[in-house]
């Protein structure tokens, strides 16, 4: 009986630990992403967003990282995930907001700013 309790208790582990290997929650990737963006670390940028995303960045990269700073630190975030598509709500200790895009892609999330 003793066996058989400690045989449930590692497979009960093994499968803890194989969910939290999953894909970050798309909030994290949003934290992650500002947090590249306030540092201007393009290759970091580009871990968290898709390809139109960094494209657009790049273009305004100093103005966006100085957008960044000027809000503050992140105070709270609600993300909202439909399928493949998230929307995170940012607001920060400023008390001004941001609403975030992601998209899954290739299993894993990432921040999307459409030109659309």
């Amino acid at each position: 009986m003793k066996r058989l309790v400690v045989l449930f208790g590692l497979i009960g582990l093994v499968g803890v630990s194989a969910v939290g290997c999953g894909s970050p929650k798309p909030s994290a990737v949003v934290r992650n992403f500002y947090a590249a963006v306030e540092k201007g670390d393009m290759d970091a940028l580009a871990k968290h967003a898709t390809p139109e995303t960094v494209a657009a960045i790049a273009l305004f990269s100093e103005k966006m990282q100085g957008a960044v700073k000027e809000k503050g630190k992140i105070a709270s975030m609600v993300e909202v995930i439909d399928g493949d598509a998230a929307t995170v709500a940012v607001t920060y200790e400023s008390g001004e907001t941001d609403s975030v895009n992601l998209i899954k892609a290739d299993g894993k999330w990432k921040v999307h700013v459409s030109g659309k």
